[in-house]
Formats: C-alpha cells, structure tokens, sequence
C-alpha cells in the first residue's frame, strides 16, 4: 500500500489534521475548541486511518504548522508530530502557518494577501503569486500599517486568511 502524509494544524483556528495520498485529500478535520482537540488528537489520526483502510504505520510524512500561532498550541502539534515520526522512523516537517494558507489559494488569477491575527490590534501579512509562492516577507503589523499598506495598491487586490471580526472594528 502506498504510503499517506498526515498534515497537523494546532498553530490557529480552526485546529485540524488532514490524511493525504499523493495530491489526494483523503480526510480532513477541523476543529473549534483546541482542548477537546488536543486531547482527542492521537486516537482521533489512528481512527482515521483505521476507517481508510491504513495503519499509523503506513505514514510515510508528517507536516506540521510552525507557526506563527499560538505558542501552546505550536508546542503541542510540533512535539505530537515529533514524537509519531521519532515513533514510525518518519521524517517530520515544518510549515508557516501563511504558506499553508497561500498554498490551498494557489491558481488564483492574480497575486494576493494572506493575513492571519496576532495579538489585539496586529496581524501577520504575506505576499503571494497566482501560484503560491511568495514574494514578500512576512510583516507583523499594526491595523494602521495594515490598512496603509492596502491603500498603497494601485490594483485591487484580494486578502485571504482568517480575519476576525473584531480587528475591522478598528478602521
């Protein structure tokens, strides 16, 4: 049987994981509350595979959210991958929580932003080609140095990523 890559996101919500083969999402979930997420992880990947058809033995990649995010929850997914891939005799890596976001928006017609909160009043921001890849740093910025770079554009331009409500409170 051909091997699946196990994907985690405990950095920001929505919490989730996600069993892939090749290209092909075989299972995703999301979840709202991190504590029962957290605790559920372990046996909730092992159901998951088991109702596939697979094993945890036939994880061949783990991928894990780095952050930026929530710093317990970064600790949390980063060492659960760890110690399954110590565990399975897997390679685990790491991606930023923007380039994961960028990644499933890639084929847009045209470049985009990806925002994603921080703490009260500050957000992370990210620049991205129709096809995914950057082409800017990732900035840590205020709600006016976000809403200023915006009115910079002279094109339209589309700001994906999770937006909470209370940050448009501020403009």
């Amino acid at each position: 049987m051909k091997g699946i890559h196990l994907v985690i996101n405990t950095a920001f919500t929505p919490y989730g994981f996600g069993l892939f083969c090749g290209n092909k999402c075989l299972f995703s979930a999301c979840y709202g509350d991190s504590r029962g997420f957290s605790e559920r992880l372990l046996d909730d990947v092992q159901a998951r595979c088991i109702e596939l058809g697979y094993g945890l033995s036939d994880v061949s990649h783990i991928g894990v959210v780095t952050g930026p995010g929530s710093y317990t929850g970064i600790r949390l997914g980063v060492t659960y991958a760890k110690l399954l891939g110590f565990s399975l005799g897997v390679r685990v890596y790491g991606y930023g929580a923007l380039d994961v976001v960028a990644f499933q928006l890639r084929g847009r017609k045209s470049s985009y932003m990806v925002i994603l909160p921080s703490k009260r009043g500050f957000v992370y921001m990210q620049l991205f080609c129709s096809d995914g890849t950057a082409f800017s740093d990732m900035c840590h910025v205020s709600a006016d140095q976000w809403h200023s770079v915006l009115s910079k554009f002279e094109i339209p331009i589309q700001v994906c990523g999770i937006i909470e409500d209370r940050f448009f409170e501020w403009f």
